[in-house]
């Protein structure tokens, strides 16, 4: 099963956004293989600075393998992102590296890491990540949006 444009767009219509932020609501649920995987925030407290080391170094291996990297900035950056993702997982040095980092990115997030690698192909590692990554990086911009808007009302008093 590949990560195609279906899946993207099944990406694109399950996330709300407005004014380019993510309004996260419940933690989303995606069956792969009957075995559901729920996708939400982490801890930020406790997870925070092992998911940002981890999300570092991965972004490192992708900077080492593809010229013009960029993360999505947008919805619309996804599929572009996808290739980079196939492109990084398929390289001899960096690949095997890079896969460690996400999976230990996966581990803090929760999911049966065990059953992922017995049944998931490089799309699919590829889709939860993006997922990990909508929900943790995207999200936290709404989430500071509304901090500072309850920060400057509190000021103001």
């Amino acid at each position: 099963m590949s990560f195609d444009d279906k899946q993207i767009r099944r990406i694109l219509e399950g996330v709300k956004v407005s004014d380019d932020h993510i309004l996260l609501g419940e933690p989303i649920e995606i069956d792969k293989y009957g075995k559901k995987f729920q996708i939400k925030q982490i801890n930020w407290y406790y997870d925070w600075e092992k998911f940002s080391y981890y999300f570092g170094m991965l972004l490192n291996y992708f900077m080492n393998i593809c010229e013009n990297f960029r993360l999505p900035t947008s919805m619309d950056d996804i599929k572009a992102f996808r290739d980079s993702f196939r492109m990084l997982m398929s390289n001899k040095v960096y690949g095997y590296r890079a896969l460690g980092n996400l999976i230990k990115i996966l581990k803090i997030c929760k999911f049966d890491v065990k059953f992922m690698k017995k049944r998931f192909d490089i799309d699919d590692w590829a889709e939860l990540f993006v997922w990990v990554y909508i929900y943790n990086i995207f999200g936290v911009k709404k989430n500071l949006k509304i901090a500072l808007k309850v920060i400057g009302k509190v000021q103001s008093i």
